[in-house]
C-alpha cells in the first residue's frame, strides 16, 4: 500500500503554524478539538488506482487517496471568517502538492455543540510507489 498521509498532514501543519498562532492540527476525526482555532487532516480512502495496476512484482503502481479536511472555529464574533482563512490556507497547500478538491469548503452542522463552526472539505489526487504525487 502507497500511504502519503504523514507527508500530507506534516505539510499542512506546517502551513499553518507558520500562519495562525496557536492553532492546533490533529490527523484524526474526534467529537471536538481540544483547542481552537483547528483543523483536522484525515485520510478517508487510499483506494488503488487501477489504471496503473499491473500483474507483474507489485500490483499497486499508484494509489488514489482521499483526504477530509475540517476547520473548526469557537470565537464569540468571526468563526466563519477565522475558518475560512485556515481552510484557504490549508487549501493552497494541498493544491500545492498535487490533489483536487472535489467537495466544498462546506459548513458542517456540529451537532454536539452549535458555537462551534466547521467547514469541511475533501480532495483527491493519484501517488505513486516513490510517493510523487500527480493531479487527476
Amino acid at each position: 500500500m502507497i500511504d502519503v498521509e504523514n507527508e500530507v498532514v506534516d505539510r499542512v501543519k506546517k502551513s499553518l503554524v507558520e500562519k495562525f498562532s496557536g492553532i492546533y492540527v490533529t490527523s484524526e476525526q474526534g467529537k471536538a478539538p481540544s483547542r481552537f482555532p483547528a483543523a483536522s487532516v484525515v485520510m478517508i480512502s487510499n483506494p488503488t488506482y487501477e489504471q496503473t495496476q499491473t500483474l507483474g512484482k507489485t500490483t499497486e503502481n499508484h494509489a488514489a487517496p482521499v483526504f477530509q479536511l475540517d476547520c473548526y472555529s469557537n470565537k464569540t464574533e468571526g468563526r466563519k471568517t477565522e475558518c475560512k482563512a485556515v481552510m484557504d490556507a490549508a487549501d493552497e497547500t494541498m493544491q500545492k502538492m498535487g490533489f483536487t478538491r472535489f467537495y466544498g469548503p462546506e459548513p458542517t452542522p456540529n451537532m454536539l455543540d452549535a458555537t462551534v463552526y466547521r467547514q469541511t472539505a475533501r480532495y483527491r489526487g493519484v501517488v505513486s510507489e516513490n510517493k510523487e504525487i500527480y493531479r487527476r
